[in-house]
């Protein structure tokens, strides 16, 4: 881990904090969240995680021919630009996306320090190239200490992702994961963390296939606490599947094949103030002999969750 940085407003003062609002004014001239088009209330992007094998001008190119608004880049470790490269390969990243008329204003990160010197640059690089919005890192459970406790650690160092996060221009948001090892598996978890916080630069990544699996009947009330709080959503599918040595197990598969309520849902959605992305998952496998194959399969999987999804959100007025 790189060395923490004991004083964040030194930081701040190091790198001019005006000359990242005057970056972030012109950067959000390219496509964003604020210039979606007119009657599209609901974005829908491509987590890149997901076209990850391509270069940028590729994903790009494709993100737009399989029917994307924007993409959330995954600017983490392993991702589709590396932390300790932000500030070269990020800008490339955005510049591909604006050529192809693809929305980029948000990022998937390993951020979870604000006093980590990575984080903070990787923080003031988001902010210099107008991705507003970003995914923190999250926190697992010490299954031998005290819930209540561990929050309590936790909510320091969420205080401080606020702070330089509001200073900086930009919103953060917690996703919640199923797994009894996640902090957040449960959506009360995260609101704990966060509710007595500028909300208006936190919040949540509001997975409802995450909320179901962990909430079966109450993904309801979930939703209910997430949407006021909702930076992003996230959107897969599932369906319980039970194997002789596993036993009963979440398996992801194609939209509309298994057990969210999207209708249910997406009139919870439509009732709220949320009008932000939404972001599409893919972890289910696709078949192919060969990576050619494998290829033209996984595009057409995707094509065709597009497709779902924005029935979906028509039939709510979302789209």
């Amino acid at each position: 881990m790189a060395q923490s940085d004991p004083s964040r407003r030194k930081f701040l003062a190091s790198s001019g904090t005006a000359a990242v609002g005057a970056a972030l004014t012109a950067a959000h001239m390219a496509p964003s969240l604020q210039a979606t088009p007119a009657g599209k209330r609901l974005p829908i992007y491509i987590f890149s995680k997901h076209l990850q094998w391509l270069d940028y001008e590729a994903f790009a190119k494709t993100a737009k021919t399989i029917g994307y608004d924007g993409a959330e880049v995954t600017l983490r470790s392993g991702g589709h630009v590396e932390p300790e490269r932000a500030a070269d390969d990020l800008p490339r990243f955005v510049e591909a996306c604006k050529k192809h008329d693809i929305a980029i204003d948000l990022a998937c990160t390993n951020i979870k320090d604000a006093n980590n010197k990575l984080d903070q640059n990787v923080m003031r690089t988001m902010a210099e190239n107008g991705i507003k919005y970003y995914r923190l890192n999250g926190w697992r459970w010490d299954f031998d200490k005290d819930i209540h406790q561990q929050l309590r650690e936790i909510k320091p160092a969420v205080r401080d992702i606020v702070a330089l996060s509001k200073e900086l221009g930009l919103k953060a948001a917690y996703q919640n994961h199923s797994g009894a090892q996640y902090v957040g598996s449960a959506v009360w978890d995260i609101y704990e963390l966060i509710h007595d916080l500028d909300t208006e630069h936190i919040g949540y990544s509001f997975d409802i296939g995450h909320a179901t699996i962990e909430g079966g009947y109450n993904w309801v009330n979930s939703a209910r606490v997430a949407l006021p709080l909702a930076k992003s959503l996230v959107i897969k599918d599932f369906l319980w599947t039970h194997t002789e040595d596993r036993g009963w197990r979440a398996a992801w598969c194609s939209l509309g094949d298994g057990m969210i309520d999207a209708p249910k849902y997406f009139d919870m959605v439509a009732k709220s103030d949320y009008r932000g992305p939404i972001m599409m998952h893919f972890e289910y496998p696709t078949p192919g002999n060969t990576h050619v194959n494998w290829y033209k399969a996984h595009i057409k999987d995707q094509q065709k969750d597009v497709a779902t999804l924005k029935k979906w959100l028509q039939q709510a007025n979302l789209y």
